[in-house]
């Protein structure tokens, strides 16, 4: 049977849970069960909130307790040394990827900017590599598919307009489709919404979505406010 290695990324403030539709308990089931079938992974979080170091405590303790023998728990809170901590630890696990554990593939989840370098230290290897939920390069640093089409075998991908993108680039890819889409309502009719919530239907309807990052909604959430209400002023009969 060929060894399978994950390297699976908390992000900081709820990322994963917003993408992946899994709470955290589901996650730490998901953990179990890759550790029952025998497959190792690291667990690299970012306990910068307080759902996360429940989370993580919550892994470390089963850990400790011998439930989880497989899973590697690291974790990492804001620091002046936090980047070079973060390039050490990519070092760290293609080192012992290569030089311990020896996978025939590995499987790497989202978080690209971590896990790009260790793809780079892998392919460099002979490791076969996949990437589920790859860099969003079709929003922003689009020069990263280049490290992507280099590094990666093959790319998981959630979103179906990403799948040409990728062939363009000559990138094996492969749709998995999103795990939140069959959770959606179905979609609405218009007129049906703006009764619902009693909103007048000749008139436009603009939505503000200043982000669900909490240093987003710091940054972000006045400036959307302040534009609202020069919207409001602006086109007051809309």
């Amino acid at each position: 049977m060929p060894k399978i290695y994950f390297v699976d990324v908390t992000n900081r403030d709820g990322v994963q849970t917003s993408r992946l539709g899994l709470a955290k308990l589901q996650k730490t089931i998901i953990n179990l069960m890759l550790d029952d079938m025998g497959i190792t992974q690291s667990e690299f979080g970012f306990p910068t909130t307080m759902h996360e170091l429940n989370y993580l405590n919550a892994n470390l303790d089963l850990v400790k307790r011998g439930v989880i023998t497989k899973t590697k728990m690291s974790g990492f809170g804001f620091s002046i040394k936090m980047a070079l901590d973060h390039i050490a630890l990519e070092k760290r696990v293609a080192d012992y990827l290569l030089n311990s554990y020896k996978p025939d593939l590995v499987l790497l989840i989202d978080y690209g900017t971590f896990n790009l370098r260790v793809a780079k230290r892998l392919k460099g290897s002979g490791i076969k590599v996949f990437h589920y939920i790859p860099p969003q390069v079709w929003a922003s640093r689009k020069w990263r598919i280049k490290g992507i089409k280099k590094y990666v075998d093959e790319v998981l991908c959630i979103f179906p307009f990403e799948i040409e993108m990728y062939q363009k680039e000559g990138i094996n890819v492969h749709y998995c489709g999103h795990p939140l889409i069959k959770q959606l309502p179905e979609k609405a009719d218009r007129e049906q919404f703006f009764a619902k919530h009693g909103l007048d239907t000749t008139r436009p309807l603009v939505s503000i979505f200043p982000g669900s990052r909490t240093i987003e909604l710091r940054f972000l959430a006045n400036t959307f406010i302040k534009s609202a209400k020069q919207l409001q002023k602006k086109h007051p009969s809309q």
